[in-house]
């Protein structure tokens, strides 16, 4: 995903990048993390402080893990083991040394269940705080946090009913104010970083575009388009440089198969449903 921030960074604004399949579309909005990304490769125009944004996300697991084992009446040797053996799943420390997002979406949606769990057993201002944040940064990651957010939040507003009355200080309606406010504060936090500070610009819709071929990108080129096919034909008669490329690696054992890196017995099943 550090294709996002290089782009920024060599535009010097916040744009829609197309991707690499071709799709123009912010198919990876809102994009928080690749703000924080951006944010951290921004002083020395490299990418060494970005692949090290995983860490603190990574931290956040261990802890919501542990914080979410001991409040449900576990050991703390039992946090402990739980927290090991989130950090023992592959693509967890695979993904530590990487600019990619799933795993701080995963570790933000852990932190919500953590608090959500303290905030059901007892009510507590600066854990409705935390949760409020944790809530709009998790949505913010990418689109896919939309669904997984709404079960978050009615929980939170299933801990709200419960304990409406007994936050200290608190009256009802401040506590749902309280909420919303928060929610809607971690979602201007995340607009306010995004602002092209000190470049002299402002964001601004980009003009005409001229229109992508999505042939051009290599996934629709060996997924998309097959021998015998006229847009096979039509493409490879307008690019005939491509075609000797092409057909050696259409060539290659398929992604998923076996005797392949990406063969896994788990995973390739749901790669050939794709």
């Amino acid at each position: 995903h550090l294709h996002f921030p290089a782009a920024w960074l060599h535009s010097g604004r916040l744009e829609i990048v197309p991707t690499v399949f071709g799709d123009v579309a912010p198919a990876y909005s809102p994009a928080n993390v690749e703000l924080l990304f951006h944010l951290l490769m921004a002083p020395i125009r490299s990418d060494y402080l970005a692949r090290l944004a995983q860490l603190p996300f990574i931290a956040t697991g261990v802890l919501s893990i542990m914080t979410a084992v001991q409040e449900l009446g576990g050991r703390r040797s039992a946090g402990l083991c739980s927290a090991l053996l989130f950090l023992l799943i592959p693509e967890v420390w695979w993904q530590s040394a990487s600019a990619m997002v799933d795993l701080p979406l995963a570790t933000l949606f852990l932190a919500n269940v953590a608090l959500l769990i303290r905030l059901w057993k007892r009510p507590c201002a600066a854990d409705t705080v935390a949760l409020g944040v944790a809530l709009g940064l998790f949505v913010g990651v990418k689109y896919v946090a939309l669904p997984l957010g709404l079960p978050l939040a009615l929980m939170a507003l299933a801990v709200v009913i419960r304990h409406r009355c007994a936050l200290p200080g608190w009256s009802r309606a401040g506590v749902w104010c309280a909420l919303l406010a928060l929610l809607g504060l971690s979602a201007a936090l995340v607009v306010a970083v995004s602002l092209p500070l000190g470049t002299g610009d402002t964001i601004r819709v980009v003009g005409d575009q001229p229109r992508v071929d999505e042939r051009d990108a290599v996934f629709h080129r060996f997924y998309k388009l097959k021998p015998g096919m006229p847009e096979y034909d039509a493409y490879y008669a307008e690019h005939p440089e491509l075609k000797s490329l092409d057909d050696r690696i259409r060539a290659q054992p398929q992604l998923g198969t076996p005797d392949t890196e990406s063969y896994h017995p788990a995973t390739s099943p749901f790669q050939d449903a794709i």
